[in-house]
C-alpha cells in the first residue's frame, strides 16, 4: 500500500487527537474513527473511537486534559482501509506523520484526505508553524524579530549599493580627470617639443648664416687688408726706385747723432786752431829758426795740452754740480 510520508511540528496529545478528529469530520463526513495512542514499548496502549462520547473512557479524558505529549505515537483508522500515525521523534521539535491508502484508491477521496491533512497537521516549515511550536507570543516576539533583521539587512543592503556606486562614481570622475589631465599634459608636451625643435632649428639655421657671414667677413678683410699692404709695397718701392732718400722717421732719428758729430768736429776744429795759434805765438817769441818745424813741434802738443786742461775744467764742473 502507498504511503505519504513529511514531518509535522510536535504538537500535544490533545492536538493530535483534535486534530484527527477534524480529519475524520471532512473526510468521512461525520462517520466515527477509531484512534490508538501508545505509550511506549511494554505499556499496554489504549483504543478509543471518535468523536468520542461524554461518557467516553477516563483514562482519555485524562490524557486530553493533561495538554502534554505522553504517547510515542498516535494512529488513527478510517474507512477505505486509510490510516494515519503520528510518531514521536525524541530530542526533536517535530514529529512524523504518516498516511496509508490502498493502491484502488479513489482520487476524488485520496484528494479529500491530502487536503484535510495537510489543513490541520500541516507540513513543518518555519513561516507557518512557528507560532504552533513555540506558542502565539514568542511566534509574535520571533516574527517581528525577523521582521527587523530583514528591515536592517534591506538598510545595510542599500547602504552597501549606495557606498558602492559612490565609490564607482568616485572613481570613474577620478579616472575621467586623470585621464584629461594626461592628455592636456601629453597634448603640452608635445606642443613644447614642437616649439623646441622649431627654435633649435632657427638657431642652428641663424648660428650657420651667421658663422658664413663672419667667414666670408674674415676673407674680405683678409683680401682688403692684403690688397692695401701689396699696394703701400708697390707704392713704397716705386718711389725709392725715383728718389732715394731716408725716411723723415729716420732723418728725425738720425739728428741727433749729425748733431752730436757735427759738435765733436767743430770742438777738434777749435782745438786744433787754438793749439796753431798758441804754438805759432810760442815760437815766434823764442825765435826759433824756421816756423814750420816749430809749428810741426809744437802745435800738437799745444793742441792736446788745450784738450787735457779743457777735459779736466769739464771733469771738475761735473763733479761740483
Amino acid at each position: 500500500m502507498p504511503t505519504l510520508n513529511y514531518e509535522i511540528a510536535q504538537r500535544t496529545d490533545r492536538q493530535v487527537v483534535m486534530a484527527f478528529d477534524q480529519i475524520r469530520g471532512d473526510f468521512q463526513q461525520g462517520q466515527s474513527a477509531n484512534v490508538t495512542l501508545h505509550f511506549g514499548p511494554g505499556i499496554e496502549r489504549f483504543t478509543a473511537s471518535l468523536p468520542p462520547p461524554p461518557e467516553s473512557d477516563q483514562v482519555l479524558a485524562e490524557v486530553l486534559a493533561a495538554n502534554a505529549a505522553f504517547t510515542t505515537s498516535v494512529e488513527m483508522s478510517l474507512e477505505h482501509s486509510v490510516s494515519m500515525t503520528v510518531i514521536r521523534q525524541q530530542n526533536k521539535s517535530i514529529d512524523g506523520f504518516s498516511v496509508t491508502y490502498p493502491d484502488s484508491f479513489n482520487r476524488v477521496h485520496f484528494a479529500r484526505l491530502i487536503v484535510a491533512c495537510q489543513h490541520h497537521l500541516p507540513r513543518f516549515h518555519s513561516g507557518s508553524t512557528l507560532s504552533t511550536v513555540l506558542g502565539q507570543e514568542v511566534a509574535e516576539f520571533y516574527s517581528q524579530r525577523e521582521q527587523t533583521l530583514r528591515r536592517l539587512e534591506g538598510l545595510t543592503e542599500r547602504l552597501i549599493e549606495q557606498n558602492s556606486e559612490y565609490r564607482r562614481k568616485v572613481d570613474q570622475e577620478m579616472t575621467d580627470l586623470r585621464q584629461r589631465l594626461q592628455t592636456a599634459a601629453d597634448t603640452d608636451r608635445e606642443r613644447l617639443r614642437a616649439e623646441h625643435e622649431t627654435k633649435t632649428a632657427e638657431l642652428k639655421a641663424e648660428q650657420t648664416a651667421f658663422a658664413e657671414r663672419t667667414k666670408e667677413l674674415d676673407d674680405r678683410r683678409a683680401t682688403h687688408a692684403r690688397r692695401k699692404i701689396h699696394a703701400d709695397m708697390n707704392a713704397r718701392l716705386e718711389a725709392r726706385g725715383k728718389e732715394f732718400n731716408l725716411s723723415k722717421e729716420t732723418v728725425a732719428k738720425r739728428r741727433p747723432v749729425s748733431r752730436l758729430f757735427a759738435l765733436l768736429v767743430a770742438s777738434f776744429a777749435a782745438g786744433g786752431f787754438d793749439g796753431t795759434i798758441s804754438g805759432f805765438d810760442s815760437t815766434r817769441k823764442r825765435n826759433f829758426g824756421s816756423g814750420g818745424l816749430i809749428w810741426t813741434s809744437i802745435g800738437p802738443v799745444g793742441w792736446s795740452k788745450r784738450c787735457s786742461s779743457g777735459r779736466k775744467k769739464k771733469t771738475r764742473q761735473y763733479r761740483l754740480t
